[in-house]
């Protein structure tokens, strides 16, 4: 299902940033080498929950939902969300 959204992300730990700015529509996926040498697997899904547009972050086995601009930490890891106006979109559909 496409709910016809863009998506800015960045993943970021305290002691480095691993990407800024991707976008995405529907979902996006990302595995990340922390400092300590550890493998964090992100998955991020747009879906409505209860009439609501929310984004579900599963950071392994640990799901929770954050809004279309919004940010999470989980331990050292930190999600960062801005949703795209369609001006955003279509300007970058055109480049």
């Amino acid at each position: 299902m496409s709910l016809n959204k863009r998506f800015a992300v960045s993943l970021n730990e305290i002691r480095q940033n691993f990407v800024f700015g991707d976008l995405f529509d529907d979902t996006y996926t990302k595995a990340v080498t922390m400092s300590d040498g550890s493998v964090r697997q992100i998955t991020l899904k747009l879906l409505m929950k209860d009439g609501r547009l929310v984004v579900e972050l599963m950071d392994g086995d640990h799901v929770s939902y954050m809004g279309p601009n919004g940010t999470a930490t989980h331990g050292a890891l930190m999600i960062s969300l801005s949703l795209m106006d369609d001006s955003d979109a279509d300007s970058e559909a055109a480049s």
